[in-house]
């Protein structure tokens, strides 16, 4: 079963802005947390899901000044 546009959205804001967890955020939006688990992959995938799936570096930065 495909689901709204909008509520793809309102998971995601409500996962992004740190407010819920996914599986609470897919509860409110009554999708199961499989669907959820999917979306986020998919967008983490695309690197759209903000700083909360933003990889880590483990390499430090170096700025050079001339």
């Amino acid at each position: 079963m495909a689901h709204p546009q909008e509520i793809r959205e309102k998971l995601r804001r409500l996962y992004v802005s740190g407010e819920q967890t996914l599986e609470t955020a897919a509860l409110m939006c009554e999708i199961p947390q499989a669907t959820a688990r999917a979306w986020k992959r998919a967008d983490k995938e695309k690197a759209t899901t903000g700083i909360r799936c933003a990889p880590l570096t483990l390499w430090p930065v170096a700025v050079l000044r001339i």
